[in-house]
């Protein structure tokens, strides 16, 4: 009998674990973020914000749907979804780091996606963004890239070195 009930215990249990986990979160983040370029003397600080909801998956990579927008420019941006859910899983355990990627119709081709118009890397925490965006490179005519939290151009570098390294 104590057996049972101990089994319904923990049975209960993780079902009310995998509904916590798996239940959406929401973040709305907001940072004083630069841009900048390699090539030309380009370094502005720019107001960075990013929305959406996190779907964590207990096997799969986690899924960031949501917004980004830098310098006025809002593009949605989603996180990659993977065919292989074992390999997902392995590599969700073993990075730090989203990579999420602009979702819209311009840059979808017979249901192939074309990842140009945004692509940004965010800390799993969400205190650290990096990344690039097409209409940020045509205003300031140069390849431009975009970091948060960083007040310059050396610290935006930093942060570039620190997701690219990981």
């Amino acid at each position: 009998m104590i057996k049972r009930i101990a089994f319904i215990m923990v049975f209960i249990a993780l079902i009310k674990f995998a509904y916590q986990y798996t239940e959406p979160v929401y973040i709305d983040k907001s940072f004083e973020g630069c841009i900048y370029s390699n090539d030309k003397e380009i370094e502005e600080l720019v107001k960075v914000r990013f929305e959406g909801k996190l779907y964590r998956r207990i096997i799969g990579a986690d899924v960031f749907e949501g917004f980004i927008e830098v310098d006025g420019n809002r593009e949605q941006i989603k996180t990659p979804v993977s065919k292989s859910p074992f390999l997902a899983t392995l590599n969700r355990i073993k990075t730090s780091y989203y990579d999420v990627y602009a979702v819209s119709e311009s840059n979808s081709k017979n249901g192939v996606m074309t990842f140009k118009d945004a692509t940004f890397v965010i800390a799993k925490d969400f205190e650290l963004l990096w990344g690039n965006m097409c209409c940020i490179d045509e205003k300031y005519k140069a390849k431009c890239y975009i970091a948060a939290p960083c007040n310059g151009k050396k610290e935006g570098n930093k942060i570039a070195q620190t997701i690219i390294g990981n």
